[in-house]
């Protein structure tokens, strides 16, 4: 029982679900100074993006098995297919109709819209260079756009906050697509930035969307009231800097990609501390 729920968790990704919720919650205090959040606020956002990452692995079962994914529930055979389309299938559906029930309309549409644009990129944008790094990259934005809509505030600091998060997500994923670009070559026949253009090239744009994020880092850190953490992660995102340079293949690529997600983990502490602050 342990085992297959301990599947599914890593199925759905549920420590990115963990983090989008963290998101929310460290997004809403600091617009609102409170922790009393709407817990289907939470749950729709969060459902509905373990519905999506199971989908993904269900699309990408014949690339991870090119790629030898062992760290895939599905490659090592830990839960079935037919299981994992149940799931995704039951999770889905709660989220939306929970989305329904509960969420102002205009926060619906935002997440069905989200959800339809996650959908389009497993089905078909990952394949295509560059536009699905920037689809994931917008996914990561999208928990504190989500916020500021319910609440009803575009804070500047938010903002400005959010954009270093796109180009953070950018980078992020042409890294990704350097860990995958085996299977994603073999088994989806698909073009993604590294397979057309090379590791090379690939790392050298990744490394420009990451030095636009260290700019708007450097910038948030000279006007934030409390620059400890931001000193620190901005010192962490010179280091990662260094290592996407250094990338020669996809193992090396993995390690940097689980780097980058410590740090934006970090990123996302920010806002508990900067309460109350505002530009």
């Amino acid at each position: 029982m342990w085992k297959k729920l301990k599947a599914v968790l890593e199925l759905s990704r549920a420590d990115h679900a963990l983090l989008t919720a963290i998101a929310i919650i460290a997004s809403y205090y600091y617009l609102t100074g409170s922790f009393s959040i709407p817990l289907e606020l939470i749950l729709v956002p969060v459902l509905l993006q373990l519905s999506v990452f199971i989908v993904n692995d269900i699309w990408d079962y014949r690339a991870d098995l090119a790629n030898n994914r062992v760290d895939r529930p599905l490659v090592r055979g830990d839960i079935s297919l037919f299981e994992a389309k149940l799931w995704g299938i039951v999770l889905g559906l709660i989220a939306l109709l929970l989305g329904l029930w509960k969420l102002p309309f205009h926060l619906l549409v935002f997440v069905i819209g989200v959800g339809v644009l996650s959908f389009l990129y497993n089905y078909k944008l990952k394949e295509m260079p560059f536009v699905g790094n920037v689809v994931v990259a917008f996914t990561m934005v999208a928990p504190f756009i989500y916020t500021m809509l319910y609440v009803g505030v575009m804070d500047r600091f938010l903002l400005l906050f959010s954009y270093a998060i796109l180009f953070f997500g950018i980078a992020r994923e042409i890294i990704k697509s350097i860990e995958d670009m085996e299977g994603d070559k073999k088994e989806r026949k698909a073009l993604t930035l590294p397979i057309l253009v090379g590791i090379k090239e690939a790392k050298k744009i990744a490394l420009v969307f990451w030095g636009i994020y260290l700019v708007l880092l450097a910038y948030l850190l000279l006007i934030a009231p409390e620059k400890l953490l931001l000193g620190a992660i901005f010192l962490g995102a010179l280091y990662i800097a260094k290592e996407i340079w250094e990338i020669e293949n996809s193992a090396q690529a993995s390690k940097i990609k689980k780097h980058m997600l410590y740090l934006m983990f970090l990123g996302v502490l920010v806002l508990f501390l900067f309460k109350p602050f505002s530009l």
